[in-house]
C-alpha cells in the first residue's frame, strides 16, 4: 500500500497532522503539524511527544498553540449551546487551521488519520439522515474546490483501527517468511 501512496505524492510537500504512523512512508516530503489546542494537561502531554519524535527522526514539524496565537481555545466553546457536538466544533476548528497553516508553509496536500472504521461511521450517518449528496466527499483523495482549502489524503482509508498498531510493527521490525 505505501508505494502506491508514495508514488502518487512523491513530488509534493505533504503537512501529516500528527498521527504516529509518519514512518510508514519514509520517501514522501512531509513536515508534521501539532495543534495544540488546549484541552486541559493531554494537549501539552500531545506536543512533548510529537517534539521529542520529530526531533529523534528529523522531522520537520510545527507546533501552532490555538491560546497564544488565536487568543481561545477548546475551553472557550464548552460553554456554547451545542449540545454533544463538541468534537463538531472541534473539528471545524482543526480545518480551518490546517487549511490556514499549510498554505503559509508551502505545502500542498493534508494528510487525515481517517480508517476504515471512520469512513463506514460517516457513510452509515449519512445514509441514515439522508445527506446522500455527502456521499461523494467520502473519498481517498479529496481535491481542493476552493485556494484556501489544501488537498487532502487519506492514507488509512483501506486500514481499521485495529490494525493500524500492526502495520507500525510490521513496518518498524519488518515480516519473515517460514
Amino acid at each position: 500500500m505505501s508505494k502506491i501512496w508514495e508514488s502518487l505524492f512523491l513530488e509534493e510537500r505533504i503537512v501529516w497532522p500528527w498521527s504516529g504512523l509518519l514512518n510508514i512512508f519514509p520517501s514522501l516530503n512531509f513536515m508534521v503539524i501539532h495543534l495544540n489546542l488546549r484541552i486541559s494537561e493531554y494537549s501539552d502531554k500531545c506536543q512533548t511527544l510529537v517534539q521529542r519524535f520529530c526531533q529523534k527522526n528529523s522531522i520537520d514539524h510545527i507546533i501552532y498553540d490555538l491560546k497564544s496565537i488565536e487568543e481561545y481555545s477548546f475551553k472557550d466553546f464548552v460553554t456554547l449551546k451545542l449540545g454533544r457536538r463538541i468534537c463538531g466544533i472541534c473539528g471545524v476548528v482543526k480545518r480551518y487551521l490546517i487549511n490556514k497553516i499549510a498554505p503559509d508553509n508551502n505545502l500542498d496536500t493534508v494528510t487525515t488519520g481517517h480508517n476504515l472504521d471512520d469512513t463506514v461511521e460517516v457513510l452509515f450517518s449519512h445514509y441514515i439522515n439522508g445527506v446522500l449528496e455527502e456521499l461523494v466527499r467520502n473519498k481517498l483523495v479529496l481535491p481542493t474546490m476552493h485556494p484556501k482549502i489544501v488537498k487532502k489524503i487519506k492514507p488509512l482509508i483501506e486500514m481499521t483501527e485495529q490494525e493500524k498498531p500492526l502495520l507500525r510493527v510490521i513496518h518498524t521490525y519488518g515480516v519473515r517468511r517460514l
